[in-house]
């Protein structure tokens, strides 16, 4: 299932970016900001699945881009802050 799949590896990477806010000591607006990437994750990419729909997996494969900016912006703010 793909869907469960996907679900593991989101997990994945949350326990990780909040891992590493705890390994590099960032402020708890990191962790709050966090909210935003992991909110695209679960209601843009996998409530919108569809995996019968090229077009659909087209787009919610673009949207990675996004995601990785969101994380970036978080990963600077974190830093910077």
């Amino acid at each position: 299932n793909p869907i469960n799949f996907l679900l593991i590896c989101y997990i994945i990477l949350i326990i990780v970016l909040i891992s590493l806010g705890l390994i590099m000591n960032f402020k708890y607006l990191y962790f709050i900001l966090l909210i935003i990437p992991i909110a695209h994750l679960i209601l843009f990419q996998i409530k919108k699945l569809n995996i019968n729909d090229p077009q659909t997996c087209l787009k919610i494969f673009k949207s990675n881009n996004i995601l990785g900016l969101l994380i970036f912006i978080n990963i600077l703010i974190g830093k910077l802050y």
